[in-house]
C-alpha cells in the first residue's frame, strides 16, 4: 500500500520574500533536500509570490505537523542564513505566515 499523498499550503509573511525567480528556485531545492533527510517523497512542489503548495507522500506513522512545522523552520532559516536582508521579514520567528493549509489527497 502506498503512503498516504498529502497537500501542503502556506504563504509568505511579506509577499516581497518569493518576488525574485532565484529565491523561488532555492526554497524549492532546500525543501527538497529537506524532504530527502526527513522521509517525504515529493511529487510536486510550486512556488509563487503569494503561497507555496506541495503535495508529497508521507509514511502515516509519522507526524505530518511536526515535519510541516520543521520544513517550515528549517526553510526559513536556510533563507536568512543565505539572504541575511530578509531578517526585516521576519515575523514570529519566521519568514513564512503562521499557519498553513494541509489536507489528503
Amino acid at each position: 500500500m502506498k503512503n498516504p499523498l498529502y497537500l501542503l499550503e502556506f504563504g509568505p509573511v511579506i509577499e516581497q520574500v518569493l518576488e525574485q525567480i532565484s529565491v523561488q528556485e532555492r526554497l524549492e531545492k532546500i525543501i527538497h533536500e529537506y524532504a530527502q533527510a526527513s522521509g517525504l517523497e515529493i511529487d510536486s512542489c510550486d512556488i509563487l509570490t503569494d503561497y507555496i503548495a506541495v503535495t508529497f507522500y508521507l509514511h502515516e506513522a509519522v507526524d505530518v505537523d511536526a515535519v510541516i512545522i520543521n520544513l517550515k523552520k528549517h526553510s526559513s532559516e536556510e533563507l536568512v542564513k543565505e539572504l541575511p536582508e530578509f531578517k526585516k521579514f521576519i515575523v514570529h520567528d519566521s519568514l513564512w505566515e503562521y499557519g498553513y493549509n494541509i489536507e489528503t489527497l
